[in-house]
């Protein structure tokens, strides 16, 4: 990917990798380690062959480049581009990794596999409630995966995976569990649009305003992803709208949805509990009148089909008479032809029975007559 200027001016150093540790992103070798929220990438040090040489090359331009956006990361959210460039950055600093390895299990039969945190994380990544269960009466419910530090919380906050979400969550499961970013589920959440899964966690006790990689906060991820639902959930729930990441960037300049930007300026310009309410029910309100707007719109165009089927069908019944009427014409005109030619073949007969009735008469009276002449003769 090309470099962006924009991220890489003279007065912001590169990803600020030697600021002190409190205030810096990841070093690079650490974001080479970082997995993706898909669980399966490949998280390993060394790379096995020449593509994951690649990934780590890509890796480094991107860090070099101010993006923080590993191709194992897809959280990272970095130095502000122009909003018109945002977009296309992190179109071409997010890719898609592969998916989580299979478990080593009958399909139909879970129970071969014994309770591990590896199979507690792959079943909330998969949403299946019957292994979690399994699991949890043996495995800690905040057990990590070794390679990225995510929780199974963590990973069904990623995948929008509600019921494995609650039932992590009613065994205890701590919302504000980091990876190894600094990340916590709601980032996660935030950041890939799963409003639910935001609202469960924030009621769960999930901090609205946690600090994570590059100093990103949830807001700032869903400013990034322009997440407007999930955006305003976090402003109704205190999200700091001032706040920066480590670029200096608050959410408001890193989103390029007009939506979204209106929404955190109207509370950066009032931020009172009155202002973030009033946003909120206006989002509800504006959502309420697209779904009714959508329903009408549904409606009309379900009574235009209707309503053209009806001339449709009115049409083929016109089609259908006249095809009709063509045909009785048809058959009468066939049965009057058959009539004139009985007629015709019955008066031939009738005459050439005549004419045949006739020649009979005529030869039995010259028949008689002959013999009358041989008895005077």
């Amino acid at each position: 990917m090309a470099e962006d200027s924009s991220l890489t001016s003279p007065s912001q150093p590169s990803m600020a990798l030697n600021e002190s540790s409190a205030d810096t992103p990841a070093e690079p070798e650490e974001a080479h380690h970082q997995a993706s929220l898909e669980l399966g990438g490949d998280t390993s040090g060394s790379p096995q062959d020449a593509g994951d040489s690649s990934k780590l090359e890509a890796a480094d331009s991107s860090l070099k480049a101010g993006g923080g956006n590993t191709p194992d990361n897809n959280l990272a959210v970095v130095s502000a581009p122009a909003p018109a460039e945002l977009s296309e950055t992190l179109e071409d600093t997010t890719t898609t990794t592969s998916p989580p390895p299979p478990l080593e299990q009958d399909d139909k039969d879970n129970s071969t596999n014994p309770p591990t945190p590896a199979l507690l994380i792959a079943a909330a990544n998969t949403n299946n409630l019957e292994i979690i269960t399994k699991c949890l009466n043996a495995v800690p419910v905040d057990a990590v995966d070794n390679n990225t530090g995510r929780t199974a919380l963590f990973v069904a906050a990623s995948h929008g995976n509600t019921n494995a979400l609650q039932m992590l969550l009613e065994h205890k499961a701590n919302p504000n569990a980091t990876d190894k970013t600094g990340d916590t589920p709601l980032h996660a959440a935030a950041y890939a649009g799963h409003l639910q899964v935001c609202k469960a966690l924030l009621d769960a006790g999930a901090n609205v305003n946690a600090v994570g990689e590059y100093r990103n906060r949830p807001l700032h991820l869903a400013a990034t992803a322009n997440n407007v639902d999930v955006v305003v959930a976090l402003l109704a729930n205190n999200a700091a709208v001032d706040a920066t990441n480590c670029y200096g960037n608050n959410p408001r300049a890193l989103t390029t949805d007009p939506e979204v930007s209106a929404a955190i300026q109207k509370v950066a310009t009032n931020d009172t509990p009155e202002m973030r309410t009033l946003v909120a029910s206006e989002r509800v309100e504006l959502v309420a009148k697209r779904k009714d707007a959508a329903k009408q719109e549904k409606a009309q165009e379900a009574a235009k089909t209707a309503q053209l089927q009806a001339t449709l069908d009115e049409e083929q019944a016109r089609r259908d008479a006249e095809d009709a009427e063509e045909a009785r014409i048809e058959e009468e005109e066939r049965l009057r032809v058959e009539a004139e030619l009985a007629a015709i073949r019955a008066e031939e007969e009738a005459k050439r029975l005549a004419e045949e009735e006739e020649m009979r008469r005529l030869e039995e009276e010259a028949a008689a007559a002959s013999k009358k002449k041989k008895k005077k003769g």
